[in-house]
């Protein structure tokens, strides 16, 4: 990636989750596996915890005007939304988080969330 591309995309990730949270450390690493709406995130990867659960929820749920993921997206869906981004949402390439950790992200979402 370029860049400025690189760049702009840090710069936009960094202005919505800014705006996705009322927390004075978003955008902070977290620590453990504490999201941050005080739930727990030991069954998600822990790059869903720092770059989903802000705007999605600890457990993809929704949250404020933010659906609830994956919705009904398929598993390669959900994939291709969190890589193009759309619409508020940012883009996030492999180096952020990688298809390992969303294919299993999206098998929790899908079948342990209760």
């Amino acid at each position: 990636m370029k860049l400025a591309q690189w760049i702009s995309s840090l710069a936009i990730f960094a202005s919505l989750t800014s705006a996705c949270s009322s927390s004075d450390d978003v955008g902070q690493p977290k620590s453990g596996n504490s999201a941050p709406d005080g739930g727990n995130t030991a069954h998600l990867s822990g790059a869903f915890t720092n770059l989903c659960a802000t705007c999605h929820g600890d457990e993809g749920r929704g949250k404020d005007k933010n659906p609830a993921i994956p919705g009904t997206r398929d598993e390669q869906g959900y994939i291709a939304r969190v890589r193009s981004g759309g619409g508020p949402m940012p883009a996030f390439d492999s180096s952020l988080i990688s298809d390992a950790e969303l294919e299993a992200d999206y098998a929790w979402l899908t079948t342990k969330r209760q």
